[in-house]
């Protein structure tokens, strides 16, 4: 049985990876501020386990605990009926957005702990939790190409996807070498999502590359998330992705 523990899987692309899971028959456990009603009917057509958590990222103090209580619940980190844990942090948030000078204290706080500190805690406690499992574990954080392409009125979320990368570098150079543990980042490419939305609705003064993203909607080149999940997941078992990877499934898939 595959464990799968999936961030931001409410809506968009967490969503998706999410209901593919499920259909694998996966035992699935989602992290998310809301329930999402159709991810129980995914597990139930599809007979499989699914557990939502309504829980906040910004409440990075009670991260282990949870983390603690899903892995538990599998069995514990000797759990015979578990062959694969894989943790998919996908939950992010693109706002504030606009010029760095008008962002506030509050929205710029906001965004870290929901992109990065959430991230990075949930990545801690996941391999600590299962530090002596005898089942292979993956550690899959969805990145972008805002990563390494600066965009104005994108500062903070540039800055967090670009933190995401080199935190994977430096924990899976900590983890070595060894295997049975895999910590990679993926960029999906650009997936036709709520997040896209709401690039499309911000006025140009504060994000002045909107008509590219426009354009890429109304040309149909917006990525289906059904279609970008499976190529996270494909990423996430293929052994040409080594551990400590920053790839694109674009560049990676031809997709």
């Amino acid at each position: 049985m595959r464990l799968y523990i999936i961030t931001g899987s409410s809506r968009g692309l967490g969503l998706a990876i999410a209901q593919r899971a499920l259909e694998e028959g996966a035992l699935v456990h989602t992290v998310s501020r809301h329930r999402n009603d159709e991810l129980d009917r995914t597990a139930s057509d599809a007979g499989a386990q699914l557990t939502q958590h309504e829980f906040d990222l910004q409440d990075v103090e009670r991260i282990p605990g949870l983390i603690d209580g899903i892995i538990s619940s599998a069995g514990g980190p000797g759990g015979s009926a578990v062959e694969e844990a894989m943790l998919v942090n996908n939950a992010g948030v693109l706002e504030p957005l606009g010029p760095v000078r008008e962002l506030s204290p509050a929205a710029l706080s906001t965004h870290v702990a929901v992109n990065l500190t959430g991230l990075m805690q949930l990545t801690a406690s996941f391999l600590s939790a299962t530090s002596t499992a005898a089942y292979p574990r993956t550690v899959v954080n969805i990145s972008s190409g805002a990563a390494t392409k600066p965009y104005k009125g994108w500062g903070p979320y540039c800055a967090t996807k670009a933190a995401v990368e080199m935190f994977t570098r430096v924990t899976a150079l900590e983890e070595g070498d060894r295997g049975d543990r895999r910590i990679i980042a993926v960029a999906p490419g650009v997936v036709d999502t709520d997040m896209q939305a709401l690039i499309r609705r911000t006025p140009e003064e504060k994000f002045p590359h909107r008509p590219k993203f426009v354009d890429l909607k109304e040309s149909g080149k917006l990525a289906d998330p059904a279609v970008a999940a499976s190529l996270v997941l494909r990423a996430a078992r293929d052994p040409v992705v080594e551990s400590g990877s920053c790839v694109d499934v674009r560049k990676l898939y031809g997709s």
